[in-house]
């Protein structure tokens, strides 16, 4: 028998409310010596103690163990899963390419468009349309400018 969680305690008795002589880590190994006769919740061990520096024995829950069998099993299909995990994210290099950022400019780095038609010189304009701006530019020029309130 080999322990089977992280932590698991040991017991002077068969009950939760007895004294706990020890706590022992996963891949102990445990010598069965019986199975609890007025319960099949807990088993008499015996096993070599880091903390008390010899063979120990006591009460430990069954579900806290696995056979050696079991405990390969179990270590095969996490070790799978853990594959399957990592073919699925994605690898540093295989990471999706960075969009490039939005281009942003400022008040100040957009061309003001009444400017420019007010530079223009009269021989230039060719057409009625070009003497004024379209409803177009207009909702352009609107959606660019920075408001500025009036102080107080």
């Amino acid at each position: 028998m080999i322990v089977s969680v992280d932590r698991a305690p040991v017991y002077a008795e068969p009950s939760e409310n007895s004294t706990k002589i020890d706590y022992i880590k996963r891949g102990t190994v445990l010598t069965l010596f019986e199975r609890g006769i007025e319960s099949l919740e807990w088993i008499y061990v015996t096993y070599q103690s880091e903390r008390w520096k010899g063979k120990v024995t006591g009460f430990i829950k069954t579900e806290l163990v696995a056979t050696e069998e079991e405990m390969l099993k179990e270590d095969q299909r996490r070790i799978e899963e853990e594959a399957r995990v990592e073919e699925v994210a994605p690898k540093p290099e295989e990471e999706t390419e960075a969009k490039p950022e939005a281009e942003t400019k400022t008040q100040e780095e957009l061309p003001d468009l009444r400017e420019a038609f007010a530079k223009k010189k009269p021989e230039e304009k060719e057409t009625v349309e070009e003497m004024e701006p379209t409803p177009e530019v207009l909702e352009e020029v609107k959606e660019k400018e920075v408001v500025e309130e009036p102080e107080p």
